[in-house]
């Protein structure tokens, strides 16, 4: 995916931008994480408090669960994908962080 912002800045930014129209080139890659398709999960709805401790720790085992991930101390299944390797990013508020 490639991105470039001068075209787009320089035409309704100040007058001032328009003197490096020239000098604008493609953005050089110097730490390139590869970009890897990975499959996108829709969750359902849940009834949780996420007011509270439990219920945030709820809401995150409701959602590994969903996606097919669970504790593979008690479940013994060789199609669970296994994460041990990974980060699990969740986005949320504040709060959230807090609470877990």
């Amino acid at each position: 995916m490639e991105v470039s912002l001068g075209p787009h800045l320089i035409p309704v930014g100040p007058p001032y931008f328009s003197q490096f129209r020239d000098k604008l080139h493609k953005p050089e890659a110097i730490e390139a994480i590869p970009v890897t398709k990975i499959p996108i999960i829709a969750t359902s709805a849940m009834d949780i408090s996420n007011s509270t401790v439990i219920g945030n720790i709820q809401s995150i085992v409701n959602l590994l669960k969903q996606g097919g991930i669970r504790d593979p101390t008690v479940i013994d299944d060789p199609d669970m994908p296994d994460i041990l390797e990974y980060v699990v990013l969740f986005h949320s508020d504040l709060g959230r962080g807090e609470h877990l």
